[in-house]
């Protein structure tokens, strides 16, 4: 388990989009696809629209598949020496990504707004 001040330190110098990928998980979109003829398979690459991580997956005829595997850019991993993530490093990292979010004025507004018509409906017979 990774030091919970470790892991504070690394996600405050983090990217947002790093940070937001790592909070709310990677937004994949299909980047590439090829048949294997050799293997008689599919390989394909989706990449995330955010933080531009690959993820590239081989895939049978049946669509099952028979591999995966990950490339992130730099600075996206953990510093070495970290280890797994646990629950309480997540939450170090989410506790961060919120803390930047109620520093957005857009944000804050929206969340403004969003208070205000929570208010109205209440009132409302």
């Amino acid at each position: 388990m990774a030091s919970e001040r470790d892991v504070q330190e690394w996600a405050q110098e983090l990217p947002d989009k790093f940070l937001e990928c790592r909070d709310f998980g990677h937004s994949w979109r299909a980047h590439a696809v090829r048949f294997d003829g050799e293997y008689n398979s599919y390989e394909r690459t989706l990449r995330c629209a955010r933080c531009r991580s690959e993820r590239h997956e081989a895939l049978s005829l049946s669509g099952s598949k028979s591999s995966r595997g990950y490339r992130y850019p730099d600075g996206y991993t953990a510093p070495r020496g970290t280890g797994h993530l646990v629950l309480a490093d997540r939450d170090a990292l989410r506790i961060e990504a919120v803390t930047r979010q109620v520093n957005d004025p857009t944000l804050l507004k929206r969340g403004a707004q969003m208070e205000a018509a929570r208010q109205r409906g209440k009132t409302r017979g």
